[in-house]
Parts: C-alpha cells; sequence; structure tokens
C-alpha cells in the first residue's frame, strides 16, 4: 500500500517518507563500495507498506520503488521506525523473475543458445558491478582477453565431457550405483 494511500495528512506522509529515506541512505552505508556504486545509479520513485508472507509474520516491511531490476541489494539495517522504536528492516527486490530451465530435455542446440544467454547476462552483470573505465583500460583494445576467456571455456568445457564419460563408465562398471530415470 503506497504511503499517500496509508495516510491522509501530508506533513505526516512527508514525515514517513523522510524516514524511509533515511533508512535507505543508513542501508547504502552498509553496502560494500562495489554494491555502493551500483545503488547510486537507481533512483527512487516510491514507497509502499508490504504485507508480509507467513514466514515473515511480525516483521515490518516498505518496499523502495527504484527503477533497477536486480536483486543484488538483498540486506537489512536497524535503524528508529515511524513509531520511534529502534527495529530491524530488511531490503529486497520485489519482482521474482525466476524461472526454471529444464535442461534435461533441451535439444543441444537449445542448448547452446541457453549457455550462451547465461554466459551473456552473467558477463553483463560483471560488467556493471564494477567500474567501466578501468576495466575497459585495463583490458585494453587487443583480442587477448576475448581470446583468453575462449580458451579456459572450451578446456572447461572439454574437462567436464571427459569427467561425465568417467562418470558413466563408472556407472557402467558398477562401481557407482545410480538410478535411472523413467
Amino acid at each position: 500500500m503506497p504511503i499517500r494511500d496509508l495516510v491522509d495528512d501530508q506533513t505526516e506522509r512527508d514525515d514517513i517518507e523522510q524516514g524511509l529515506r533515511e533508512v535507505i541512505v543508513a542501508y547504502r552505508a552498509s553496502l560494500e563500495p562495489e554494491r555502493r556504486v551500483l545503488l547510486d545509479r537507481y533512483r527512487l520513485i516510491d514507497f509502499a507498506r508490504k504485507v508480509v508472507g507467513v514466514g515473515s509474520v511480525g516483521t515490518r516491511a516498505w518496499m523502495a520503488l527504484l527503477i533497477a531490476v536486480s536483486d543484488i541489494f538483498l540486506g537489512w539495517v536497524r535503524v528508529k521506525g515511524i513509531d520511534g522504536q529502534k527495529r530491524d528492516f530488511y531490503l529486497r527486490q520485489l519482482r521474482d523473475w525466476k524461472g526454471l530451465a529444464e535442461i534435461g530435455t533441451m535439444a543441444p542446440s537449445t542448448m547452446s543458445t541457453y549457455g550462451e544467454l547465461c554466459g551473456w547476462t552473467l558477463a553483463r552483470a560483471h560488467a556493471r558491478s564494477g567500474d567501466r573505465v578501468a576495466i575497459a583500460a585495463y583490458l585494453g583494445s587487443s583480442s587477448a582477453f576475448e581470446v583468453a576467456i575462449r580458451e579456459f571455456g572450451s578446456t572447461y568445457a572439454d574437462q567436464n565431457e571427459r569427467d561425465h564419460r568417467v562418470l558413466v563408465d563408472a556407472i557402467a562398471a558398477g562401481r557407482i550405483a545410480a538410478d535411472k530415470e523413467s
């Protein structure tokens, strides 16, 4: 429920919002520097009180609407609540866009595409967690980094295939028990 729907008096709404902004400031101070940089890239839009789930009964939960989509900010902070008492608050992303990929049923081409998407997503996330200029300066303009990552990935994939073959052979020889899929 947004603050504007929770409290009629504008002065009281402003006081609550200012208190919640102070929670964000205190929380920001508790973050590691590389996460603080990321938080600073977002803009606070609104606050709302959230009704918590069964596992969180008794906790007070506020949501901060930021122009953001990640959940790297999951954390907590102890500050004075709107009732004047010191309280623990946790901060996290509300969206749950988690999906489940059934990799056991994927065709090789689908698995390849899925792997590329995972790699792209991971690379993009890591690229946003540091100083872009420093990273670019460190990597330079040659293809050495790209070649090194490609070679590492290929070597790692080859090792996975060898490990899997050893596992399959051990199962076939009866050295390891395994249940067959139904």
